[in-house]
C-alpha cells in the first residue's frame, strides 16, 4: 500500500487522470517540436567571415523557412572586438545599412536617408544586433520583412572613413548580405 506522500511528492499537485496526464505529454511535445522551428542566424561582421569571402557572388540566406506563422528567424550581427593592445589601424569599424537591390549590386548608398542597422564603432566592447524576420513590428519606425521578399545589408565604410557611401568594404571585401524571406504557404 503506497502513502499519499510517495504517489504525489509535492502535496500541492492536483490528482491527474491519464487523460489529462496525455493532453500535457501531447501539449510539452508541441512546444518543444515548434521551438526547433526557428533558427537564430550569427553574422560575425568582419572581413575574415568566410560568408564574405570576395569570390562568394551568393551571400544569401534563407529566412523562416518550414517555419509556422507565428515562428520567426532572427539574425544576430555581431560587431568585431579587440583587445585594447590592437593598433587602432588593425581594427574593423562598419555602419551597416539595409538598401535596395540596385545599391546592394552597385555598393553605392543613394538614399538620402538609409535605414542603419547597426553602428559597429566601439571596438572594445562586445555589441551585436538582434533582427527578428517577421512581417509586422510592434517598434515605432521597426523593420518588417515581407514573406516572398529579399532584403539587403551592405557596408561601405573603409577604414579611413566609417561615413562612406560607395565602395568601400562592399567591394573591397565584399561585405554584403541579402535575406530571402519564404513565401507563407498557402492555406487550404
Amino acid at each position: 500500500m503506497l502513502s499519499q506522500g510517495i504517489s504525489n511528492p509535492f502535496g500541492w499537485l492536483p490528482r491527474i487522470d491519464s487523460s489529462g496526464f496525455c493532453i500535457i505529454i501531447l501539449t510539452f511535445l508541441h512546444l518543444a517540436t515548434t521551438t526547433y522551428s526557428t533558427r537564430t542566424h550569427v553574422i560575425h561582421w568582419n572581413a575574415s567571415n568566410p560568408l564574405f569571402l570576395i569570390d562568394r557572388t551568393d551571400n544569401l540566406i534563407d529566412i523562416n523557412t518550414e517555419n509556422h506563422p507565428w515562428e520567426y528567424d532572427q539574425v544576430n550581427v555581431v560587431c568585431p572586438v579587440y583587445k585594447h593592445s590592437t593598433s587602432e589601424n588593425q581594427q574593423e569599424k562598419y555602419i551597416i545599412y539595409s538598401v535596395s537591390k540596385q545599391e546592394y549590386d552597385s555598393c553605392r548608398i543613394t538614399q538620402s536617408n538609409p535605414t542603419i542597422i547597426a553602428v559597429c564603432n566601439r571596438p572594445y566592447e562586445h555589441m551585436y544586433v538582434t533582427i527578428t524576420f517577421r512581417s509586422f513590428t510592434p517598434t515605432p519606425g521597426g523593420l518588417e520583412f515581407i514573406p516572398g521578399h529579399s532584403y539587403y545589408f551592405i557596408s561601405t565604410s573603409s577604414r579611413s572613413d566609417l561615413h562612406r557611401r560607395v565602395g568601400g568594404s562592399c567591394s573591397s571585401n565584399n561585405m554584403k548580405v541579402s535575406f530571402k524571406i519564404a513565401a507563407m504557404p498557402s492555406i487550404n
